[in-house]
């Protein structure tokens, strides 16, 4: 009985043999020619090992799929159905190929939303730009080649000659036990993974969700889209009540002078390498001299609630506090606030194109561009994105600002991820080299000193860029504001590199979550307001967690707003200390009091 159970099993996959070979190749052809890329370049070894690893991992993990699609065919055993089978895997498979080939990129919800709001005419232009090319032109050709394989295939395999073949599969002990087993743990990896998804209350969550290598495939890519889309159109939905039914005449600015305040918004800045904060490289010349000079002010004891950027960036621009319980989609976006009060606001952001692939992009953009936002807060956008940091700086300098008073963003790529790619590869920027790392750990290895140093050099140059930035408004009277959404490990205390989270300790909490937080004012600032600049200095040493620094802008800023709580501004002489909890669990003051662990 069990065994005759388990022959009816594995039947389809039998009987439609050709059609799971094909879809596991066509499917899984994305991977396979990853394969011979960077790893090949960097260790053959791994690539080697990988090689036969990576195609395995994923048929466990296909197999739930290759059983769906196989069953069905079988169970209706119509050819107009396997017809329609086939097509649905070519058509899938020719999507991510053609996304892969010419973007780089996977299925993600900003595909798919980019693909609904594309017009008749931007698709033919899509077409005849990107599809039409030669590489792609290739893969077109062999379309009708595939598709003859394929049928010659289907058409030996039901010939009677492979019917003892199949047969012979079907009872023999080893097959069937391979079979069950992988077929048993591909539903169950795939029921876990889509038991997480459902469970993920909103983008940020999702964002965090990466798909697993061995269910990662255009019909799971398809389904994680459309549920990304799903939750952004629910939290665009509630922020869009929010700025509907925000009250403009409960704002107001007694600054009757002119006033720039610019934001600038950092990313992966490990503050233990910035030499404002003790780091033994010069990574921050000049700044220093601005600091020397009295115009630059560095916060000592500031730290991010998450380690991500998409969650810590619409926490610092929503009016919430983390540790009093707020969230942020419940919140104000500040930048209207400042907006209703006379500012003129521009937002200026070199991540805006970057990382399209990645899921966090689609769930900081789906926030910071939503329609309202662009129509009824921005004054102005900027619409290209550049490879480097200054150029975007270079880009503002171009913008008549025509208001006595405005609030402008800077979003920077920083030393986001690829370091090396951060900064001008040439002799002008590059200061640092592996000779340069003073570390001797039994783990350091030239490559790895050769990465601290690249991250060196983008630390000193993202220094260059502020600068560019403080220069653009050092003849007005200004206030530059900068902090990083988080920090970043490179090699600093393990052998480890990245935002790896395992647990809780102090070396993570150090390099990952502790920030720089600066403020530049410019002479005539400084000159004007010598009571800001006593609260500024009596306020360096204080805990402090950016999610409430949009209450220090208020009080820069002169706003006047039910949204402003002096206990929660930094420099107000009613600041009180919270409760600073990182990752919605873990007290960063109570761990690293803790004596206890690195």
């Amino acid at each position: 009985m069990l065994n005759k159970l388990f022959k009816t099993i594995i039947t389809p996959i039998i009987n439609q043999l050709p059609l799971c070979v094909f879809m596991y190749l066509l499917w899984g052809m994305n991977l396979f020619v990853s394969l011979f890329g960077p790893l090949y370049a960097y260790d053959p070894k791994v690539f080697i090992v990988n090689l036969v690893l990576e195609p395995c991992v994923f048929l466990f993990g296909f197999l739930a799929f290759m059983y769906l699609f196989a069953f069905l065919t079988d169970f209706i055993n119509k050819k107009w159905f396997k017809v329609f089978i086939y097509a649905v895997i070519i058509l899938l498979a020719g999507i991510k190929w053609l996304l892969y080939n010419t973007f780089g990129i996977d299925i993600t919800p900003t595909t798919l939303v980019l693909l609904a709001e594309t017009n008749k005419n931007e698709a033919i232009e899509f077409i005849e730009t990107f599809v039409l090319t030669k590489s792609n032109l290739y893969l077109i050709i062999l379309l009708p080649a595939i598709i003859c394989f394929i049928f010659i295939c289907e058409k030996f395999y039901s010939h009677h000659r492979f019917d003892i073949f199949k047969e012979k599969l079907k009872s023999s002990y080893w097959v069937r036990f391979f079979v069950l087993a992988v077929l048993m743990y591909s539903c169950y990896n795939v029921c876990a993974n889509g038991i997480v998804m459902s469970n993920c209350p909103n983008t940020d969550e999702l964002s965090k969700l990466e798909l697993d290598t061995s269910i990662k495939n255009p019909l799971t890519e398809i389904v994680y889209s459309f549920y990304g889309i799903y939750l952004m159109n629910h939290e665009e939905s509630s922020f869009e009540n929010r700025i509907n039914n925000f009250k403009a005449n409960n704002v107001s600015c007694s600054q009757k002078d002119s006033l720039n305040i610019i934001l600038v918004i950092g990313e992966s800045y490990i503050k233990h390498h910035s030499s404002l904060y003790g780091y033994y490289l010069n990574t921050n010349p000049m700044l220093s001299k601005e600091q020397d000079a009295g115009n630059l002010f560095v916060f000592n004891d500031v730290i991010t609630p998450y380690s991500s950027t998409s969650i810590t960036v619409k926490n610092v621009l929503c009016t919430n506090s983390l540790s009093d319980g707020e969230k942020w989609n419940n919140s104000l976006f500040f930048p209207q606030l400042f907006k209703a009060a006379g500012y003129d606001v521009f937002f200026w952001d070199n991540q805006k194109y970057w990382g399209d692939n990645s899921n966090f992009a689609f769930a900081l953009n789906s926030f910071l561009y939503n329609k309202l936002l662009v129509s009824n807060v921005y004054n102005q956008v900027n619409k290209k994105a550049y490879p480097f940091d200054e150029d975007i700086v270079k880009s503002f300098g171009d913008v008549k600002l025509t208001a006595k008073r405005n609030l402008v963003i800077f979003h920077l790529l920083g030393q986001h991820i690829a370091f090396k790619e951060r900064f001008p590869n040439n002799e002008d920027y590059i200061y640092f080299t592996k000779d340069s790392i003073i570390r001797n750990e039994q783990w350091m290895t030239d490559y790895k000193k050769q990465r601290i140093a690249d991250y060196d050099n983008a630390t000193r140059y993202n220094d260059y860029v502020i600068l560019q930035i403080i220069n653009l408004f050092r003849d007005k009277k200004s206030i530059v504001v900068y902090f990083s959404d988080h920090g970043e490990e490179v090699y600093d205390y393990r052998n480890s590199s990245g935002r790896k989270s395992d647990g809780m300790s102090r070396g993570q909490l150090k390099y990952q979550f502790e920030v720089p937080l600066m403020l530049w004012f410019s002479d005539s600032y400084r000159n004007d307001n010598p009571d800001v600049m006593k609260q500024v200095k009596d306020a360096l040493n204080r805990p402090f967690m950016i999610d409430n620094l949009c209450q220090l802008l208020f009080h820069l800023g002169d706003i006047k707003t039910k949204s402003y709580h002096s206990e929660r501004d930094l420099i107000s002489p009613n600041f009180k200390p919270r409760k600073r909890i990182v990752l919605d669990q873990y007290d960063y003051d109570g761990i690293m009091n803790n004596k206890k662990g690195d």
